[in-house]
C-alpha cells in the first residue's frame, strides 16, 4: 500500500498493480484496480453463497412446518371444539 498526494501519481501506481491511499480533503481514500475489485466482489459473492447454504442446513431437532402441522393439528382441532362447546 502506497500513500500519495496526487491522482495522477495514484493512477500510475494502480496501473503498476499497487494499492494506493490518496488523501482527499483530509480523508484517506483507498484506490485499487478494477481487476482487484472484481476479485474482491467474486470472493464476497462466494462467501454470501456459502452463508446461505449454511443457513439452509437444518439443525438437529428441528422439524419442517408440515411435520409441525401434522403433530399439532389434532390438538388444535380439539381445542377449537372445546372452545365452541363452552360458548
Amino acid at each position: 500500500m502506497v500513500r500519495v498526494s496526487s491522482l495522477k501519481e495514484a493512477v500510475r501506481l494502480i496501473e503498476d498493480g499497487e494499492r494506493v491511499v490518496l488523501n482527499v480533503d483530509g480523508k484517506d481514500v483507498a484506490l485499487i484496480s478494477v481487476d482487484e475489485l472484481e476479485m474482491i466482489e467474486d470472493r464476497e459473492d462466494r462467501l454470501d453463497i456459502e452463508a446461505v447454504n449454511q443457513a439452509h442446513v437444518e439443525p438437529e431437532g428441528c422439524i419442517t412446518l408440515e411435520e409441525y402441522v401434522k403433530k399439532r393439528a389434532p390438538a388444535a382441532r380439539r381445542k377449537v371444539k372445546r372452545e365452541k362447546a363452552v360458548r
